[in-house]
C-alpha cells in the first residue's frame, strides 16, 4: 500500500503545467481541464452462489449450504467518472447472524480488470444464518459497496435416510406408500 495524501485544498484540479528546461532556457506551458479527481467507483453485483459440495448453485432464501463449503461473490469495480476498470486491492467484510450468534470475518481480494471474485467461508456450525458483506478501500475507511443477502440455512449433519417399509404394501395400493428423508 502506498503512504500519501492528497491535499485537496492544495490541488488545482483539471490543471496541467509542464517545464520544459534546456542549454536555451526554461519554458512553461500550463493547461486546464485536463483532468479530474475523483474516489467515487461503480460496484456492481453480479452473483452470489455456493460453489463447493455436491449441490452448488445460486445463494437463496431457500438455499441450504453445508459448513465449510465456500460462497463466491463476484462483481465488477470501475471508476465512476472515466469508467475504467479497477485494478488493486479491497477489504472484504462480512458480518450477520448464525442462529442468533453473531458471525463476521473479513479478507482482501486482488481485483483484476475491474472483475470482483472474492470467496466467503461457511462457518463450522449450523443454523439460520442472516449475513451482510461490504467492500471496502483497502485501508477500510470508506465503503464502496455493500449487500445484505436472503437468509439461508447452513447445515452441520448428514442427511438421514428412513428405513424402507414398503414390503408390506402390494403393486396395487402404491397411492398409500410414502417416501422421507430427514435433512
Amino acid at each position: 500500500f502506498a503512504n500519501w495524501d492528497i491535499d485537496l485544498s492544495l490541488l488545482q484540479e483539471g490543471e496541467l503545467e509542464f517545464t520544459i528546461e534546456d542549454v536555451d532556457g526554461k519554458s512553461i506551458t500550463s493547461f486546464s481541464n485536463m483532468w479530474t479527481f475523483s474516489d467515487q467507483f461503480d460496484f456492481t453485483l453480479s452473483s452470489v452462489m455456493d460453489v463447493t459440495g455436491s449441490t452448488t448453485g445460486e445463494l437463496t432464501s431457500s438455499s441450504i449450504v453445508m459448513i465449510d463449503d465456500s460462497i463466491q461473490i463476484t462483481g465488477t469495480l470501475n471508476h465512476y467518472y472515466s469508467g475504467l476498470e479497477y485494478n488493486g486491492d479491497l477489504s472484504v467484510k462480512w458480518w450477520g447472524t448464525l442462529q442468533g450468534d453473531q458471525w463476521l470475518g473479513g479478507s482482501y481480494v486482488e481485483v483484476i480488470d475491474g472483475q470482483i471474485n472474492a470467496t466467503i467461508p461457511m462457518p463450522t456450525t449450523g443454523g439460520i444464518m442472516q449475513m451482510n458483506v461490504a467492500f471496502l478501500d483497502p485501508w477500510e475507511t470508506r465503503t464502496l459497496g455493500s449487500f445484505s443477502i436472503s437468509d439461508f440455512v447452513v447445515d452441520d449433519s448428514a442427511p438421514v435416510i428412513l428405513m424402507s417399509s414398503i414390503e408390506t404394501y402390494s403393486r396395487y395400493h402404491l397411492e398409500s406408500v410414502n417416501i422421507g428423508v430427514n435433512i
